[in-house]
């Protein structure tokens, strides 16, 4: 009966700790229509951007959705957790095998300008629209870049790895602490 009931303990433990994987992905969007404003427009077939995100599917429905996602970085900018004085938000977001990733995100921060003005940059990607940089501020006014989605924009996605959470790591520390005094114990006897 005990060996029934640690067997159980151990089967509902390692259920658990796969249940708490979260997957983490890289895609990489290559080849957009660079706008400028100089009112230059050039297609560039190698120009990229790439975001990681991160996240559960909690429902099983095969799709991340917005209240599933953990994280999101777009060219090395976190949309989802903001440094201290910085902005950021992602108002949409969506990941399936068969429709792709689809986002609309912003990050942007202030501060002190030249001749004690404040200037102000920022980043707003909508996935399939797409990815504008702005700067503003004293001597900066319309510098911003413009980077389109066409028709010839590819986009890769990849599965980077299955992330473990917090809690599969404390149940793997427990189970070796059982495993540890089990052992202890054969040997005392």
């Amino acid at each position: 009966m005990k060996k029934m009931l640690k067997a159980a303990v151990l089967a509902a433990c390692c259920m658990s700790a796969q249940a708490a994987m979260a997957d983490e992905w890289e895609v990489t969007w290559q080849g957009f229509q660079l706008s400028r404003p100089d009112g230059s427009y050039e297609f560039n077939p190698t120009y990229t951007h790439t975001a990681r995100f991160s996240g559960i599917d909690a429902n099983n429905d095969s799709i991340l959705s917005l209240d599933e996602l953990d994280s999101l970085s777009v060219d090395w900018h976190n949309l989802v957790s903001c440094r201290e004085g910085y902005e950021c938000s992602v108002s949409a977001f969506s990941y399936s095998a068969a429709g792709g990733v689809d986002f609309t995100g912003f990050y942007g921060y202030t501060y002190p300008g030249d001749w004690g003005t404040t200037d102000s940059e920022s980043y707003r990607y909508v996935v399939g629209e797409a990815f504008t940089w702005t700067l503003s501020g004293q001597g900066n006014e319309g510098q911003w870049t413009q980077d389109e989605f066409t028709p010839q924009t590819i986009e890769t996605v990849k599965l980077i790895s299955s992330v473990p959470e917090p809690t599969t790591y404390a149940m793997f520390g427990a189970g070796m602490l059982l495993l540890a005094a089990a052992a202890k114990r054969r040997k005392q006897q």
